[in-house]
């Protein structure tokens, strides 16, 4: 199905599929559209290849997200791109990206309605997004407006939670890129974070850093409120009273959602005063010391707490931190932390492996990839497709290319834009 209606949009005489049951799909740079702006509309390989590898590594990694059916790379058409905006534009090859989901509704979907007046219309999107995509909540609810605003607002922050705990950065967290489903939407200049900066910024284009990887919650609380404007008109004036209190838990919400997240990650389960310390003296030390921040929990679930002291660790990143002055400091906190939830060596190894992964799609890997595809060697492409089937599993293959070891240095420079 897929193939013959992305052969069909490339121009390749082809059968025609009519229907995806069960799911709504898009093809990602088909051609100019009225949403295109000056734009042709065309994907290259290398945007469509980063954004299949992505969204089918966050699927798997546990992160809600659309996903990618397949690639269809095209020989016949070439299009023009500046990867710099510099005034160095060349001929790249057009591909095609299938991506499915349940629904591609956003904020943006509404924010278009609010502010075209058109009230009526707004009504019936929501209704049809409610009973479609929300069964959990009854269509005849007098509530239905305020149940479906938080759980939308919840699946969201939830979804930024995940980022965090993955070092994953979007980039262009707007409007348009928040579903109101809560999957993580277009996959343009995102990265997963090599060494701990809370800064980090993957998109060329964001001088600012409004998008940088510690921004999100904050961000993700704006997008909300834009969400709530468009949601306000639906409900009655006692209603938009009880409004102003869901939206004032939310920013309490995310952070206590972070701080679960973290806190899962080090192999405890219940969040305990002072662990927002804890966390927080864990990235200062990572940062100091430049500790690659997927190792770096990775290899903690390794290694007991009464031996992270050890200087000859055989653990690359951990060895970074152990030239960290506070970190011996910070050691004895975890362990008094550890032994404070009673947790047996085995349980926190357990649960630690199980939610920080060995592998992640980092620049590099997958700019090594794109750079055989682009010589049509695709083999790195399916292999990177394969190890991310199962992320939290090592595979002797991938240690030997380098995917659990310390970044080249070339990588970290590593910086892309909405067409990369």
């Amino acid at each position: 199905m897929i193939a013959s209606e992305a052969c069909h949009h490339l121009g390749i005489p082809t059968t025609r599929a009519a229907a995806l049951v069960g799911k709504a799909s898009r093809l990602q740079g088909v051609y100019e559209t009225t949403y295109s702006r000056f734009g042709d509309g065309r994907a290259v390989l290398r945007s469509s290849i980063r954004e299949m590898i992505a969204s089918e590594a966050c699927h798997h990694l546990g992160i809600p997200t659309t996903r990618a059916a397949a690639l269809v790379v095209s020989d016949d058409h070439k299009v023009w791109r500046d990867k710099s905006y510099m005034g160095h534009a060349r001929q790249e090859r057009a591909a095609i990206v299938a991506r499915v989901a349940p629904a591609w509704y956003r904020i943006g979907s509404l924010e278009i309605l609010l502010k075209r007046r058109e009230p009526q219309l707004m009504t019936r999107l929501v209704d049809h997004v409610i009973q479609h995509y929300f069964p959990e909540i009854d269509s005849t609810d007098e509530d239905k407006y305020l149940k479906w605003f938080t759980e939308v607002a919840h699946r969201n922050l939830d979804l930024v939670a995940k980022w965090q705990g993955f070092g994953f950065a979007h980039g262009v967290l707007n409007t348009d890129n928040v579903s109101l489903l809560g999957l993580t939407l277009d996959y343009g200049p995102y990265g997963f974070m090599d060494y701990y900066y809370p800064r980090m910024i993957p998109n060329t284009t964001d001088d600012l850093g409004r998008y940088c990887y510690k921004n999100q919650p904050e961000i993700m609380l704006w997008n909300l409120e834009k969400f709530a404007e468009c949601v306000e008109p639906l409900l009655t004036d006692e209603q938009k009273e009880k409004f102003k209190d869901i939206r004032g838990t939310l920013e309490d919400y995310i952070k206590r959602k972070v701080l679960e997240t973290f806190i899962h990650k080090l192999g405890l389960e219940e969040v305990k005063e002072g662990d927002d310390i804890l966390v927080q003296d864990l990235l200062e030390v990572m940062q100091t010391a430049t500790a690659d921040y997927t190792a770096t929990f990775r290899q903690l679930a390794k290694v007991d707490p009464s031996d992270l002291v050890n200087t000859s660790s055989p653990h690359w990143s951990l060895n970074k931190l152990s030239e960290a002055k506070p970190w011996p400091a910070w050691v004895e906190k975890y362990k008094a932390r550890v032994k404070l939830e009673n947790v047996a060596e085995e349980v926190r190894r357990k649960r630690m492996l199980a939610v920080n992964p060995a592998y992640v799609p980092r620049n590099w890997m997958l700019q090594e990839a794109i750079a055989d595809a682009e010589k049509n060697d695709f083999e790195k492409v399916r292999f990177l497709l394969k190890i991310f089937e199962n992320p939290y599993e090592e595979n002797e293959e991938a240690d030997n290319r380098g995917y659990s070891s310390l970044p080249p240095t070339w990588s970290y420079g590593l910086k892309i834009n909405c067409s990369s």
